[in-house]
Parts: structure tokens; C-alpha cells; sequence
């Protein structure tokens, strides 16, 4: 019901309004109008909030989905689907988070972490999908940006700039910035783990800490402790000299699994290969590996697509390891 709804109204009414003017008619006349669009905007509302509750439930259904070959076939359509309403409520935190997220997942699950659990047939396969994975990180960093940039315009400037933010910058923002902050970083971080390293590489690497620090001191339970996992993956990368290093990575891997009950499989496979791979606790690292396969996925319901995924991964590194005879390092 638009503007459009005047025109089926008969024409006697507006005769009878105006003929009876007076305050009341008047009144009625001048009001009639704003009626008209407070009811349009009000179904516009209506019809915004059965899309956003649409998109809650797809996220909802593909978290909780433990077949990883459907998952990977029903992602593109479900993304391009987001995008497409994203260009009818284009500031829609929702959307725009579901997408980062979105390209996140189908390029670590489905793209990324193949390239580097498998022995591919030949380099040039590996480096395309190496660059396929970088190219959708990149765009899950697009849509995070954007988010970051609702709440926080001078921190997305910055980034896009490729300067660390400012500490007053950083210090403004609160609680509602963590989204954009989170997913901004984690979108970055993994683009960033495609490439070789350089100077510029490690000029990114230190804008993308100073985001997930943030996020930490305003939420560190924010997505399943997200923060902590994504700084303790920093730190496991990062020189002891330069602020990081494996004991630091060991120490924030077990507070995140702590807060996620343990029944995150995902982090649970990163802290082996993070932090007992290099510590050279082979023993450890492989009985960890086997109780992630023998676990229940859906213990978390809203986590069975990622430790389904984990349980794979796991099975990855526990061929590798019986190939090799030993723990690759």
C-alpha cells in the first residue's frame, strides 16, 4: 500500500472532507495523507524484518548442516541470494555480517584448507586455488568493512588506507563496533595467510592485530570466542620478539576453548597444529586429533557444520601423519 492507495479512495470522500471543513475536517484532510505513508512505511518495515528473519534461518540451517558436500554445493546460490537483497537494504548489519562470514567459511572449508591438506597433482592447481581463496577472503573483507564503516568510519578508512588505526580511534570504539572490527580482521587475517611474506604483508599482519586486540577488550566471547582464536592463530605466526609468540598462542587457545565448553572442534584442531605441532608434542597432537574425530559434532548445534569440517580436518592430519611416520612440520 503506497502512495497509489489515494487514488482508489472515492472521490465523494474528499468532496464530503472538504464540504464539512472546518478544524476537524481540515485536520482530517491534512492527516489523511500522513496516514497513507505511515502505513506504507510500515509494511516496508514488515517486509524487511520476514527477509532478515529468512536470512536468520538459513545462517541457522547451514550451521547446524553436518553434510560438508551440500554444504559446499547449496553455498554459492545462498551468498548470491544475500547479495541480491543486500542491494535492496544495503545498511543491513545483518546482511552485510552473514556475508563476510559467508565467504569466510566457503573459502577456508571449501577452497583454502584443501589446497593445504591434500597433495595435489601438480603446483599450478594448488596456486590457483591459493588465489581463489585470497580473492574471496577479499571480498568477505568488503562486505566486513562496509559493516565496520556503520559504526566506526574513521577505523575503515584507516584500514582501507592500510594505516593502523589511531589509539583514540580504536579507544572510541565500543561494544556494537566488535562485529565490524571482528570480521574485518578475520577476513583480512586469512587473506593474509595466502600470501608471502613481505614488508607489506607484515604492515597488514599489524593492522589486523590491533582490530582483534580491540575486539578482545570489548567481547573476547563475541562468535564463539572468535577474538581469542583469531589473536592466539596471530601469535602461533608471530615472533616472540615482535609480540607473539608459541606460549602466548597456547595460553589464549586454552582460554577460548575453555569458554566454548570444548565443543568448538575447530579451535581445538588449530591448538594442535599451532601449538603442539611446534612444540613437539607428538604424542599429545595425535591422541588430540583422534578424540576431535570421535567427538559428536552437533554437541553445539549451531557449531555441526564447523566441527564436521574439523573432524575432516583432523582425518587430514592424522593421514599425513601415519604416511610420514611422524608429525609434519
Amino acid at each position: 500500500m503506497g502512495s497509489c492507495a489515494v487514488a482508489v479512495l472515492p472521490r465523494l470522500r474528499f468532496e464530503r472532507l472538504w464540504e464539512n471543513r472546518g478544524p476537524v475536517g481540515i485536520l482530517r484532510i491534512v492527516c489523511l495523507p500522513c496516514a497513507l505513508v505511515a502505513a506504507a512505511c510500515s509494511t516496508q518495515e514488515l517486509a524487511r524484518e520476514h527477509t532478515l528473519d529468512i536470512v536468520r534461518n538459513v545462517n541457522r540451517a547451514f550451521s547446524r548442516e553436518t553434510d560438508l558436500a551440500l554444504a559446499k554445493a547449496a553455498f554459492p546460490a545462498s551468498l548470491k541470494q544475500m547479495e541480491g537483497l543486500l542491494e535492496m537494504y544495503p545498511r543491513e548489519p545483518l546482511l552485510l555480517t552473514s556475508l563476510a562470514r559467508g565467504y569466510l567459511s566457503y573459502a577456508f572449508m571449501f577452497v583454502d584448507v584443501p589446497r593445504t591438506m591434500f597433495k595435489f597433482a601438480n603446483e599450478f592447481e594448488a596456486a590457483q586455488r591459493r588465489e581463489r581463496a585470497y580473492e574471496l577472503y577479499m571480498r568477505g573483507r568488503g562486505y566486513a568493512l562496509r559493516l565496520l564503516a556503520l559504526r566506526d568510519p574513521g577505523i575503515a578508512e584507516s584500514v582501507e588506507a592500510a594505516r593502523i588505526p589511531s589509539k583514540e580511534q580504536l579507544a572510541a570504539a565500543g561494544p556494537d563496533s566488535v562485529p565490524g572490527l571482528y570480521w574485518t580482521a578475520r577476513c583480512w587475517g586469512a587473506a593474509l595467510a595466502t600470501l608471502p611474506r613481505s614488508p607489506e604483508v607484515v604492515r597488514d599482519v599489524t593492522i589486523v592485530r590491533s582490530l582483534v586486540t580491540r575486539c578482545v577488550a570489548l567481547n573476547e566471547r563475541y562468535e564463539h570466542a572468535g577474538p581469542l582464536v583469531l589473536q592466539a592463530a596471530l601469535d602461533a605466526v608471530t615472533p616472540q620478539v615482535m609480540g607473539g609468540g608459541v606460549e602466548l598462542a597456547r595460553a589464549r587457545y586454552e582460554r577460548a576453548i575453555e569458554l566454548q565448553g570444548g565443543r568448538n572442534l575447530l579451535t581445538r584442531v588449530m591448538y594442535a597444529r599451532d601449538v603442539l605441532v611446534p612444540l613437539g608434542e607428538d604424542e599429545l597432537y595425535v591422541q588430540s586429533l583422534n578424540e576431535i574425530k570421535r567427538a559428536n559434532p552437533t554437541e553445539g548445534a549451531d557449531l555441526a557444520l564447523a566441527n564436521t569440517f574439523a573432524q575432516d580436518w583432523a582425518s587430514g592430519h592424522l593421514l599425513d601423519y601415519h604416511m610420514q611416520g611422524k608429525v609434519v612440520r
